[in-house]
């Protein structure tokens, strides 16, 4: 049994909703962008809360392969059955449709997009054996600090230190870095996924000091 089977309930998603609003972000918005969203189901998987992943086409020509959120506009439209746990096809697209019970909600799988589906429990994204960091590089003319506490310091890549580089820690859920413990959600999707459960969970995700604050200012 879950310790989050409530977690899913009318005063909790409120309370989640009011606060995903004051997440801040990472960035600062560029002059020139795109509108962009992305579908993060809360589901209960096998009795339990979970979110659902997708696992990104081979085929795709950008991070194919790679474990990530539904694209409610290409990527993924399906029916999942929260009683039954079955997802089934809906050739007509229709990605708002709701079940008559109000429980399930349609969704229409892409396989030129998704190559399998991916089920996550809170319990297992939360248990802090699943639970690291990794380091990525970036240069430190770009408007990006990633964590709060690096702003003011900072430090040299190696081993080929330059001063215009810089490190910052992204959230990750798996296995450790080195180790293969598929599937590893890792990047964006991870520091959505670590954002989503800071908000949802009643007590906030366990915070880490290298990972970004959620609700910190970051530029």
């Amino acid at each position: 049994m879950s310790k989050f089977g409530q977690i899913f309930g009318s005063s909790n998603r409120q309370r989640c909703v009011s606060l995903l609003k004051k997440v801040t972000p990472l960035r600062p918005k560029p002059e020139i962008c795109h509108d962009s969203a992305v579908l993060i189901p809360l589901i209960y998987y096998d009795g339990r809360p979970a979110i659902l992943y997708t696992k990104r086409s081979m085929c795709l020509r950008l991070h194919p392969g790679e474990v990530s959120f539904i694209n409610p506009v290409v990527g993924f439209c399906g029916y999942y059955n929260s009683q039954t746990g079955t997802l089934s096809v809906r050739p007509d697209g229709d990605h708002h449709h709701h079940d008559s019970d109000g429980g399930a909600v349609k969704l229409t799988v892409n396989e030129a997009e998704v190559d399998s589906l991916i089920f996550r429990s809170i319990d297992w994204l939360c248990d802090k054996r699943n639970f690291h960091y990794a380091l990525f590089c970036e240069h430190r003319a770009v408007p990006f600090t990633g964590i709060s506490s690096l702003r003011s310091r900072p430090y040299k890549v190696r081993p080929r230190p330059s001063p215009h580089s810089m490190r910052f820690a992204m959230p990750v859920f798996g296995g450790p870095p080195g180790k293969s413990d598929w599937p590893r959600i890792w990047g964006l999707t991870g520091l959505m996924t670590y954002q989503l459960l800071t908000c949802l969970l009643p007590n906030g995700m366990h915070p880490h000091p290298l990972l970004p604050g959620v609700f910190d200012r970051h530029f």
